[in-house]
């Protein structure tokens, strides 16, 4: 695997006026095709920091991509960096002018004199054409670390990436991309996973990553090209094992960039599966878990409200109240739900301070009635501010959901 580097050069990125959206993007495509991404290096419109940084990765990197400063204006440094850092001055090509003419004709635009800037490409260097805009890119070897130079425009970067790295980066070496597998766990944190698998052993070439997002943490077991499937599905299950019903999806990396509703499409499919249709309220999350799974059929009906008498009581036409027993209030509302909109699962999320201190958050109280009559009840306690404790209700709400559709046959 080839180690590889990314270098984006733009004062607006290191300045944080723009997201380098085109590293993350390389960075994937680049460990899609079998490339061992070590570094993401910025530099702003600065030529000896260009330089400098040029030198330091070709040190080390077998290849790296550089995007933005290819353009005609002054600030656009990276081909005149790359005839200092590596001895190769600075020549005309004049089938990257004609390209560029032949871009400006055809949109009937006139074509101002300082793209003639953009047709001087490094001695030696390989022209990348570029089909959807000005800049050519060019690549070239400065002694183990091979350089592919692309423009900033990011649809652009895509195109002469995709036409013309790819084809290069595969004829000159054996690329096999690795397997990650990621663990998306709900309900523990970052640190009491790690301590949770600390006693589990990684075999050689095995690397272990974490990544809390959006409420959930992932666990990322990367495996080398090699690793056998039978020692990689082993590996899996024992991790999977160790953290119990918290993981609730297991997926390749490749499909681990969802939204945090990847929670509600596991549900989704597990009530899918019997065919159920169910009914929620909700208080404290205040309709994120309806808009978590407004898209889904099995959704007949869904409410939220402050107060604790969100269905009519099941003998009469009065509505339930708040009782000393909160838990009892929330399966009361899911019998309720049940019976008023003849469906399979009744679902009440309701809540109830911590303490007087605000800080302390509120208890959760969620109570499920499934058909044949079985229950399933969890309490949790969320914390944070009002909208991260909004949000942590319907995601426990899902989750609570998830775990007892596991348990009912």
């Amino acid at each position: 695997m080839p180690i590889a580097e990314i270098l984006s050069q733009g004062e607006e990125i290191v300045g944080g006026q723009t997201t380098d959206s085109n590293a993350a993007w390389l960075s994937r495509r680049l460990r899609d095709l079998g490339c061992d991404v070590r570094r993401h290096t910025a530099v702003g419109d600065r030529l000896d920091d260009l330089v400098h940084v040029m030198g330091e990765i070709a040190n080390r990197a077998e290849v790296c991509i550089g995007s933005g400063g290819l353009g005609p204006t002054s600030d656009d440094l990276t081909a005149a960096a790359v005839a200092e850092a590596f001895d190769m001055p600075l020549q005309f090509d004049a089938v990257a002018w004609q390209q560029i003419e032949t871009f400006f004709a055809q949109r009937q635009r006139p074509l101002p004199a300082i793209n003639r800037k953009q047709a001087w490409l490094p001695r030696g260097a390989q022209r990348l054409d570029n089909t959807c805009g000005t800049a050519p890119g060019f690549a070239l070897q400065t002694g183990t670390c091979r350089w592919f130079f692309l423009p900033g425009v990011p649809f652009e970067m895509r195109a002469m990436f995709e036409s013309a790295v790819v084809p290069l980066l595969r004829r000159h070496y054996t690329l096999v991309p690795q397997r990650t597998v990621v663990l998306h766990t709900f309900g523990l944190g970052e640190s009491a996973i790690a301590e949770a698998l600390q006693t589990l052993p990684l075999p050689p070439g095995v690397r272990l990553g974490y990544r809390a997002r959006h409420s959930e943490v992932q666990v990322k077991l990367t495996f080398p090209p090699d690793e056998a499937a039978t020692q990689r599905e082993r590996l899996v299950a024992s991790f999977a094992a160790q953290l119990g019903d918290a993981v609730f999806a297991i997926t390749e990396e490749e499909t681990a960039e969802k939204h945090p509703g990847e929670l509600a499409s596991v549900v989704h499919t597990l009530i899918a599966a019997r065919g159920w249709s169910l009914a929620a309220w909700e208080t404290w999350s205040k309709g994120r878990f309806t808009s978590y799974c407004a898209s889904y059929p099995w959704l007949v009906a869904s409410g939220y409200g402050a107060r604790f008498d969100p269905v009519p009581a099941r003998s009469r036409g009065e509505t339930t109240r708040l009782q000393d027993d909160i838990a009892a209030t929330a399966m009361q509302c899911a019998h309720s739900l049940r019976e008023q909109y003849h469906c399979d699962i009744g679902l009440a999320q309701l809540h109830t301070p911590a303490s007087d201190d605000a800080a302390a958050g509120v208890i959760l109280h969620t109570a499920l009635v499934f058909p044949g009559s079985r229950t399933y009840q969890e309490k949790r306690r969320v914390h944070g501010t009002l909208a991260r404790q909004a949000e942590h209700a319907a995601l426990w709400m899902l989750d609570s959901l998830r775990r007892a559709l596991r348990d009912t046959a």
